[in-house]
């Protein structure tokens, strides 16, 4: 018989064997509960997520699509009206590269929060640019709208991050069918909304930006 003094104690009690093994086993059932209890929250996490990819790959479908021709309305040469598109690209290349870091720093809801307010920003700059006819403006617009856009494209990897280990290989696919819906919403929008406002031509699209961006924050 072996000596009590080998045998890990809890409390004043020392534990056997038989002890150990049932304590495993209960963990074991409880954390089964939970992956199996994770499967239900995970599937309105990333209905949500899909439904947020949705609404910001339609802002970068309908900034992109409308940006040179409403620059070019406005009094901007066919060069510069495209650098609409330009200053976009460059945010959004210029927020993926610091992402990663502020996501780590400060968690998904405010980084995607950060998002929402550049998308913004950028939307109402860029309101304000066809109404004052300033093509300066809607530059500065385009490029928060690209850093809003570069942050927004990290939903697909919070949805592998927030979902139960069974529900991870299934996530990012369910978030990215989010941007089949935007490939419908974003051009379509994008050509009915033009003359929303009739005497402010692309005034109406960037309007419907800025739905986008409610639905989204919502």
């Amino acid at each position: 018989m072996s000596d009590s003094k080998d045998r890990p104690f809890f409390g004043s009690h020392p534990l056997t064997m038989t002890d150990i093994t049932s304590r495993m086993s209960h963990k074991s059932r409880i954390s089964k509960l939970a992956e199996d209890a994770g499967g239900i929250a995970p599937l309105k996490h990333v209905i949500l997520l899909s439904l947020s990819f949705a609404c910001s790959l339609s802002i970068g479908v309908t900034t992109s699509t409308i940006g040179p021709i409403s620059a070019v309305s406005i009094g901007a040469s066919p060069g510069v009206g495209a650098f609409t598109s330009g200053s976009f690209t460059i945010a959004t290349a210029v927020s993926a590269l610091f992402a990663g870091q502020i996501f780590s720093s400060t968690g998904y809801y405010k980084g995607f929060l950060m998002a929402d307010i550049f998308f913004l920003i950028g939307t109402l700059i860029s309101m304000l640019s066809i109404t004052k006819r300033s093509i300066s403006l809607e530059l500065i617009g385009f490029f928060f709208l690209g850093l809003g856009c570069g942050m927004s494209n990290f939903l697909r990897f919070a949805a592998v991050n927030l979902t139960s280990i069974k529900f991870k290989e299934r996530s990012i696919t369910y978030v990215l069918c989010g941007g089949i819906l935007a490939a419908i919403i974003g051009p379509l929008g994008s050509s009915r909304s033009i003359y929303l406002i009739k005497d402010k031509p692309y005034l109406g699209s960037f309007i419907l930006v800025l739905f986008f961006i409610l639905v989204k924050m919502l």
